[in-house]
């Protein structure tokens, strides 16, 4: 009988794998077992395996990646690997035995089984096909299932977060700080632990404004504004603020959430902008004024010398003189 080996990576990523194999143990006995975990659109993963072992070139590896092998085994039944109809199967081992779970309504994954040598068909099918058994098996897969989705929600908010060019605050009816993300760390210059459950005064500090802008919208709403803040470091930044209130049901206290943007490169940009715009003025009325310059001057200058022509004195010394005037 050849010799299998199932990668469990992922369940050791979890870090659930002993929580498995501690439910799953007592009631699978001796036999050496892997458990899949479905990954939606079509796909398996391998999540747990216990006394089992599957090379990751061996074909039964990617047919048991494929949900269609899955399907094509009655749910109420263990069924021999050897007899499903699959094209990424042409010789399995016969003491190699499929149970999906959750079909057909909704598959949730399975559990490969092995029966060593000596061991009774009528002991495997009896352990497989216990309720309590299947019960748990539902219960892990679940669970499984919800902690990848919930972790990969939690990294797509992330890396959508961190993509988002302004920070965000979500505010209590106390004006405190119930969540903070995209850049509002970067823009406060505070650490996310800093602003969890901080006044929004004490770490949105605005300059020269008569009340808190934040404090303001909790009692009525307030419309976007530009304003300063000073950072810890001393630093005032310039600042575009949104808030909103969302819907809230009746007696719940009201909340607030509010969006910021360092707008300092836009603010330097229009600086610059002006800038360009004085100095073209300036070039132009300089310009100006050497024209109004000049044409006095090229005046006196033609005059200049139509006196030298016509009215020079013949005297040598009288007529250098006349000259040097001109």
């Amino acid at each position: 009988m050849r010799s299998h080996a199932v990668s469990a990576t992922e369940g050791v990523l979890l870090g659930l794998p002993e929580f498995v194999q501690r439910l799953l143990g007592p009631k699978l006995g001796p036999y050496p077992y892997c458990v899949f975990l479905s990954k939606g659109k079509g796909h398996v993963a391998a999540l747990f395996a216990s006394r089992f072992e599957l090379a990751a070139d061996d074909p039964l590896t990617y047919a048991l990646a494929d949900e269609r092998l899955w399907r094509s085994v009655a749910e109420d039944r263990l069924t021999r690997l050897a007899d499903v109809a699959h094209p990424g199967l042409s010789a399995a081992d016969r003491n190699l035995w499929l149970q999906p779970v959750g079909l057909p309504e909704r598959f949730l994954g399975g559990l490969l089984l092995l029966r060593p040598a000596g061991a009774r068909e009528a002991d495997l099918a009896s352990r497989a096909q216990d309720p309590d058994l299947r019960a748990l098996l539902t219960f892990v897969l679940e669970h499984f299932r919800l902690t990848v989705e919930h972790s990969e929600l939690g990294e797509f908010r992330a890396a959508v977060a961190e993509a988002l060019p302004y920070g965000f605050m979500a505010l209590d009816a106390l004006g405190r700080v119930r969540y903070a993300g995209g850049r509002a760390s970067a823009i406060l210059g505070l650490s996310e632990s800093d602003l969890a459950g901080s006044d929004c005064a004490r770490v949105f500090r605005p300059v020269g404004l008569p009340s808190h802008p934040m404090l303001d919208a909790l009692k009525q709403a307030g419309s976007g504004l530009e304003l300063f803040i000073v950072r810890p470091d001393g630093r005032e930044v310039p600042l575009s603020l949104r808030m909103a209130r969302p819907p809230r049901a009746k007696g719940q206290p009201r909340a607030l959430l509010t969006f910021f943007q360092d707008v300092s490169e836009e603010r330097a940009l229009e600086d610059a902008e002006r800038q360009k715009d004085r100095l073209v003025v300036l070039g132009e009325l300089s310009a100006g004024v050497a024209h109004e310059i000049r044409n006095p001057l090229n005046a006196i200058s033609m005059a200049s010398q139509r006196l030298k022509r016509e009215c020079a004195p013949e005297d040598g010394e009288k007529r250098q003189a006349f000259e040097t005037m001109a």
